[in-house]
């Protein structure tokens, strides 16, 4: 692993948590309202996903407003593993900056829960793009730490319920 990265990739699988046959995609979409920013997290994500084998696919939009309408669009026409969102927005962009984050991270995670998406936030709001800057790295890794926890997650849960659906069926067999 890059020295300093500090991604956690659960240490009980080599390559991701599950062997390589079972990995679907991941994808990336990205707010490019701030574009110095977007491509600085953008790397941050594909060096540490790098690391985990898998490359992610990438999506970008205009802006934080943008990115549930594309995350609709990529559940309906696309089964991912996990998405991970990203994006700022500046306290000196606009007044109602607040809102939009608050709209964007809502509508996205209801869209997470609706379709059981493992979904990491790499959304920040900071004082100036000098400060997104020298945060997007750390955001983004939390991003990245939070889908993996929760692809994980999911995946220990389905193998569980398949393992009890399939030992239940041979008792009344």
């Amino acid at each position: 692993m890059p020295e300093g990265l500090g991604v956690r990739v659960p240490s009980s699988a080599p390559c991701f948590f599950y062997d390589m046959q079972q990995i679907g995609e991941i994808l990336i979409i990205s707010s490019n309202f701030h574009e110095e920013i977007a491509e600085i997290s953008l790397r941050v994500a594909r060096n540490l996903l790098r690391e985990t084998c898998t490359v992610p696919k990438e999506m970008t939009v205009p802006g934080l407003l943008e990115i549930a309408g594309a995350m609709n669009f990529a559940l309906e026409s696309h089964e991912y593993d996990g998405i991970i969102v990203s994006g700022c927005v500046t306290k000196q962009d606009i007044l109602q900056n607040e809102i939009i984050l608050h709209e964007c991270l809502k509508s996205t995670q209801e869209l997470a829960i609706h379709y059981s998406m493992p979904t990491g936030f790499g959304i920040m709001m900071t004082d100036n793009t000098e400060q997104a800057a020298e945060q997007s790295k750390e955001c983004m890794t939390n991003a990245i730490n939070s889908c993996i926890s929760l692809m994980q997650i999911k995946h220990e849960m389905l193998t569980r319920n398949n393992l009890n659906k399939n030992s239940s069926s041979h008792i009344y067999s």
